[in-house]
Order: C-alpha cells, then sequence, then structure tokens
C-alpha cells in the first residue's frame, strides 16, 4: 500500500517525536504528547502537556495529549497487517 506525501510527513514527524522523546529517557514507542497525557498529573509534565495543547489546539482540538496517550494504547499508528501469499 503506498503512503501519500501528507501521510509520509506525519509518519516522520511522529517519528521524530518518539525519538526526542527517547532521547528525555521515555519509552522509544511512545511520542512525547502521549507520555504527557499519561503523566500529565506530575510536574513537569502538567506545564508540557499545557504547552503541547495549546500548540496543537487549533489543529485537533482540546486535549490532544489525553487523546494520543488514548491512541498509543490503541496502537492506532501501527502499520496495516500485511497480507501472506
Amino acid at each position: 500500500m503506498k503512503m501519500t506525501p501528507l501521510e509520509y510527513v506525519r509518519n516522520v514527524a511522529i517519528g521524530l517525536d518518539q525519538m526526542v522523546n527517547t532521547i528525555l529517557f521515555g519509552w522509544p514507542d511512545e511520542t512525547l504528547s502521549a507520555r504527557c497525557g499519561r503523566l500529565g498529573h506530575r510536574y513537569p509534565y502538567k506545564f508540557w502537556k499545557v504547552v503541547i495543547d495549546a500548540i496543537f489546539h487549533p489543529f485537533q482540538g482540546p486535549n490532544h495529549c489525553v487523546n494520543a496517550h488514548i491512541k498509543e494504547g490503541q496502537r492506532y499508528q501501527s502499520p496495516p497487517p500485511t497480507e501472506r501469499a
């Protein structure tokens, strides 16, 4: 299945986000947004959750970090299943 240019850019952005989270001692397969959504009740995540939510609010509405955490749990960003010949 071929991806569109927009999907490609989105995937690269998610990969960079996961890399930044890993550099900051987070789980490698988790985005920084999902980490802030998961740990948003603790400092410094509470602060960064507000900042990230404000940045993404015009594009995705409120609660970006919590929604990112929910999508991580649903494996939303996993590749589609492959068909075996």
